[in-house]
């Protein structure tokens, strides 16, 4: 699988909210940045993070415009929508990079326009 690939099948695990399709994608020592947090190291604790924003944002969906990549690294525009658990309605637009090794995720980072609302 090439990194693209991985891109596009990220995002269907994260639509689909399947913790199982996320970890399998992500090699046991990869590192995650995500906006206001600090780097998420390993991939129980990403998987441990999604669980945790699958619940915040049960309805949560994204919608891959561009993707681009080379034989090692990917990235891709996004836009989500969706309510958080209390029913109050978010959404946002970002950008995914990832890189990978041996067919697997070692480093992903998100950056999104609206951090606040986060």
């Amino acid at each position: 699988m090439n990194p693209t690939e991985c891109l596009a099948l990220l995002f269907d695990a994260m639509n689909q909210k399947s913790l199982d399709a996320l970890g399998d994608i992500l090699a046991d020592d990869a590192v995650f940045h995500f906006p206001k947090t600090a780097p998420l190291k390993g991939k129980k604790r990403i998987v441990t993070f999604m669980k945790l924003l699958f619940r915040k944002y049960p309805n949560l969906t994204f919608q891959v415009g561009r993707i681009t990549g080379d034989p090692v690294c990917a990235a891709a525009e996004w836009t989500n929508s969706g309510d958080t658990k209390t029913g109050d309605h978010y959404e946002n637009a970002g950008v995914t990079f990832l890189e990978m090794n041996n067919g697997k995720i070692i480093y992903l980072s998100d950056t999104f326009k609206d951090t606040d609302r986060f």
